[in-house]
């Protein structure tokens, strides 16, 4: 299946942008990411930040374009989230290493999976913090390798589907090259319009929207994402663990998960700021370029909701299992999500100034 890159000249508040939509692969089924100038590594990360917000039907970067190049110094100021955006507490104090867990038996092992997967299926609201790290290189080597770090809050209506999203990126680049500081944007989703502020980089405070599919929200409920892999076949065993939180003593459920590999890869591929492609090139396999992974979902013990999750992957795409490939593509990637004030009231109201958003709907662009 070929690739068909496509321009968009836009102009914006008198302002010209030339906005590349790349790997148009079958629109009708696959996903239209946008990303801006591919050669500026920090673009495309702030692009992936916003990955799959612009999820139009679904296709993402090939493989073979990735690269690491040196990055231009900064000449804008980073955009600023509005007074509006997500307030949430700060992730809570890691707990201490739990001590003896206890195995569950099966049968109530699969009792307490039912009734996580009704009890989420329910939810009419959550909030979530989320710390993504990833460290990708193209040669293996440490001394080579550019390491991001995404700090993400969230305010998620799942009744109405409503959401907003306040994200922070920083980057790191092997000794030499311009690393960047953090730099802020927000995602709003309200009444089946998603809206965007700082994809350009030459207007970082201006606000961007596109309509709202199914799969867009499905990608961004992310209690719903991560349940998904709570499959009998996938599941290895569950286990009651007592943790330690400062003086306190409270026990979870920890669910030890072996996720599906191209479940897996779709979900880290859609997380905020993850490069990676959102599909393998054709003769490759998930199980051949994922190195490692880990999946564990806990729970609470009382409510039967999920306290937090944590998923790892390491890839590795090199000509030993891609001939074609030139090149080394290798990462790991560490997803934290923690989840808190379950069915608790939220009031998610756009920003006035993303009232006036530049429409990106393939309707208006065409």
């Amino acid at each position: 299946m070929s690739i068909r890159p496509v321009y968009i000249n836009i102009i914006y508040k008198a302002r010209p942008f030339r906005l590349r939509l790349v790997n148009v692969l079958e629109a009708k089924k696959g996903i239209m990411k946008t990303n801006i100038n591919r050669n500026r590594m920090f673009w495309s990360i702030l692009a992936g930040l916003l990955a799959a917000t612009l999820t139009f039907t679904g296709c993402g970067k090939s493989a073979a374009t990735t690269q690491v190049s040196p990055l231009p110094s900064p000449s804008y100021s980073a955009p600023v989230p509005s007074s509006s955006s997500p307030s949430i507490s700060t992730l809570p104090a890691s707990p201490t290493s739990p001590v003896s867990p206890v195995p569950i038996s099966s049968s109530e092992a699969e009792q307490i999976v039912n009734n996580v997967l009704s009890k989420t299926a329910a939810l009419s609201s959550y909030r979530l913090t989320r710390n993504i790290v990833q460290t990708f290189s193209p040669t293996s080597k440490v001394a080579d390798q550019v390491v991001s770090k995404i700090f993400s809050k969230s305010s998620v209506d799942a009744s109405n589907k409503k959401m907003e999203m306040a994200n922070s990126i920083s980057l790191k680049q092997p000794a030499g090259q311009v690393s960047w500081p953090i730099v802020e944007n927000a995602l709003y989703i309200v009444d089946g319009t998603m809206y965007l502020q700082g994809l350009f980089p030459d207007a970082p405070q201006s606000w961007s929207k596109t309509p709202v599919t199914p799969a867009v929200w499905q990608i961004q409920n992310q209690v719903g994402a991560i349940t998904g892999f709570l499959k009998p076949q996938a599941i290895n065993g569950l286990s009651q663990e007592s943790i330690k939180v400062a003086n306190n003593v409270s026990s979870r459920i920890l669910v030890d998960v072996t996720a599906d590999q191209g479940g897996l890869w779709s979900f880290m591929a859609n997380q905020p700021g993850v490069q990676l492609p959102a599909a393998l090139p054709q003769g490759l396999t998930y199980n051949q370029v994922i190195k490692n992974s880990l999946f564990k979902i806990w729970v609470d013990p009382s409510s039967r909701l999920p306290l937090e999750a944590e998923i790892d992957m390491d890839v590795l795409i090199n000509p030993e299992v891609l001939p074609s490939f030139k090149g080394t593509f290798s990462s790991s990637i560490k997803v934290n999500l923690v989840f808190s004030e379950f069915n608790q009231p939220v009031v998610i109201s756009l920003p006035a100034d993303a009232k006036d958003a530049l429409d990106l709907s393939l309707e208006k662009i065409k």
